[in-house]
C-alpha cells in the first residue's frame, strides 16, 4: 500500500508543478518543462522576487506550500518503503539486482509474488 500512496503523492506534486508553471505562463513568466525549472519558479515566489508580480505571489503561495508539504510526505513515504524493503528477505534479494533502481520500485515487485510461493522460496506458482 505504501507504494500506491507514494505514487499518488508524486502525481499530486506533478500536477501542482504543472499548475504553477501554467499560472505563471499566463502572465508571461515561462519556465521549461521539468521539475527543477518549476521549482526555480517556486523559489522566486517564496523569496518575494520582483520577477513575480506582488499581486500574483499571494495567490500562488498555497501551491508552493503544498509542494513543500508533498516533498516532505514523499520523503517520509520513501523512508517507510525502504524500511519495509529492508525487513523483507525477498525485497533484500531484489535490491542486489542493478536493474531495479530503488526500494520504492522493488517493494511492488515483492507484493506481486504470492505468499504461497514466497513461503517455499520460489517465485514459480505451485502446480497443485
Amino acid at each position: 500500500m505504501h507504494h500506491k500512496v507514494r505514487e499518488l503523492l508524486v502525481a499530486q506534486r506533478t500536477q501542482l508543478l504543472n499548475a504553477l508553471r501554467s499560472h505563471l505562463a499566463e502572465i508571461g513568466i515561462i519556465a521549461a518543462q521539468g521539475p527543477n525549472n518549476a521549482r526555480a519558479l517556486a523559489v522566486l515566489i517564496m523569496e518575494d522576487n520582483d520577477m513575480i508580480p506582488a499581486i500574483v505571489r499571494p495567490a500562488l503561495l498555497p501551491i508552493v506550500r503544498r509542494l513543500n508539504e508533498l516533498d516532505h510526505e514523499i520523503g517520509q513515504s520513501d523512508q517507510a518503503i525502504l524500511a519495509l524493503a529492508r525487513a523483507d528477505n525477498t525485497a533484500r534479494r531484489l535490491m542486489t539486482f542493478p536493474a531495479v533502481p530503488s526500494p520504492a520500485l522493488r517493494l511492488p515487485q515483492v507484493s506481486m509474488i504470492s505468499p504461497r510461493s514466497r513461503a517455499r522460496g520460489s517465485s514459480r506458482p505451485s502446480s497443485g
